[in-house]
């Protein structure tokens, strides 16, 4: 059995973040008294920024256990795949600048009726990548070509015997 967990400088990271947006859209409303159509714009910032917070908290008390029999997420909004459901495996890019250079990965798996869906910074995310992506060929399952390509650029394309 493998474990999983976002790494402390990731969580701290997002925090900071949503901290930072959640108390600039209070303050903008507090101090500048804008008028009721700019209050409720800069409210559902300052909103959104709280569910960011409230996201990275579940993340910080959720692990991701993978063993021989499925994938699960123990948490306030945990989950479990077993390998015999998983239905789909699906790696997508999503860029964050033009030249494609900064950006991250996500992992979602279906099965079962369920989703579970990982980011790029949860740690050992390769290996999570390249297991599913295993289970997934092994039981037959389709990939999709961007998934395979998105597992060659992350050293992951061995998961599946340089098929294609």
């Amino acid at each position: 059995m493998s474990r999983h967990r976002y790494p402390a400088a990731a969580l701290a990271r997002d925090y900071l973040r949503a901290a930072a947006g959640f108390i600039l859209g209070v303050m903008l409303i507090a101090l500048a008294q804008p008028i009721p159509i700019v209050q409720y714009v800069l409210g559902t910032i300052a909103a959104l920024f709280a569910l960011f917070g409230i996201r990275t908290l579940v993340r910080q008390m959720s692990h991701v256990e993978v063993t021989d029999a499925g994938i699960r997420t123990a948490g306030p909004l945990g989950g479990a795949i077993a390998w015999d459901e998983l239905e789909s495996v699906e790696l997508r890019y999503y860029s964050t600048r033009r030249d494609r250079r900064g950006g991250w990965l996500q992992l979602k798996l279906r099965g079962g009726g369920r989703r579970l869906a990982y980011d790029s910074s949860l740690g050992d995310f390769v290996a999570l990548a390249r297991r599913a992506a295993r289970e997934a060929q092994s039981r037959g399952r389709a990939i999709a070509p961007e998934t395979l390509d998105n597992l060659a650029a992350i050293g992951a394309g061995d998961a599946l015997g340089g098929e294609r």
